[in-house]
């Protein structure tokens, strides 16, 4: 048997590494273009299939699944843009789920909503941290990713998966 990516051609669209899957309810397709830039702006790589010529939303098949699968290993980490869309969405949470075991458990939520305090959360997305843009003590907007107390610039938790510091 072939493997997916010698089956289909997929390497033609998309670049060889990715720090960033970009996971959106299509209903949110327009913030998440938004969150596309702003990642680009702070020095990611972000696939996202509105970026992919060889991913059509016309013909959503069995191909599709496993070109997102292609993408994913592609990817180190998975931002899930969650909203009151994403919950009802089928491939949201297939997308988290994959990206969990591809990336072991690195998945950060970006919830589209002012205070994430309010943020209610289905009980599988609990296990991931939360992305916030605030600003460093020296005025600098980054984004950060934390759960609870414990946080770490959105950069090196990609790399290491860790959120080692307390929130000040």
């Amino acid at each position: 048997k072939k493997v997916i990516h010698d089956s289909y051609n997929f390497s033609n669209s998309i670049k060889s590494h990715y720090d960033i899957f970009l996971s959106y309810s299509f209903y949110d397709i327009d913030y998440a273009k938004k969150i596309y830039q702003l990642l680009l702006k702070h020095g990611f790589s972000v696939y996202a299939d509105f970026i992919d010529n060889s991913f059509s939303r016309k013909n959503v098949n069995k191909v599709t699944a496993e070109k997102l699968i292609f993408a994913m290993k592609k990817c180190d980490s998975l931002v899930y843009i969650h909203s009151k869309s994403s919950k009802d969405s089928k491939w949201c949470p297939w997308e988290i789920g994959l990206a969990s075991g591809i990336n072991n458990f690195k998945c950060a939520i970006l919830p589209l909503i002012e205070d994430y305090y309010e943020f209610d959360r289905q009980e599988y997305l609990m296990i991931y941290p939360v992305i916030e843009l605030r600003n460093t003590t020296t005025g600098i907007e980054k984004l950060w990713a934390f759960e609870g107390e414990n946080y770490n610039s959105l950069n090196e938790w990609i790399k290491t998966g860790k959120l080692p510091q307390k929130l000040s």
